[in-house]
């Protein structure tokens, strides 16, 4: 079973332990994702919940 970063394409999915595709936030390494509602991790800035918030070229979110 996969799990953890996968890439396909250009963009990147976080697979769960349970090998199920992630969604929303997700900390890892003591850093925070945003994966998108079809699994996308962003990569630029994006509005969540009324806040922008901007995410590094490697998809960590630079002010959580």
């Amino acid at each position: 079973m996969l799990t953890g970063w996968l890439s396909s394409g250009d963009k990147w999915y976080y697979l769960n332990a349970d090998g199920s595709m992630a969604t929303g936030w997700v900390k890892l390494s003591g850093k925070w994702y945003y994966l998108n509602q079809n699994g996308d991790m962003e990569t630029a800035s994006k509005e969540i919940e009324g806040k922008v918030y901007s995410f590094d070229e490697n998809g960590a979110c630079v002010n959580p």
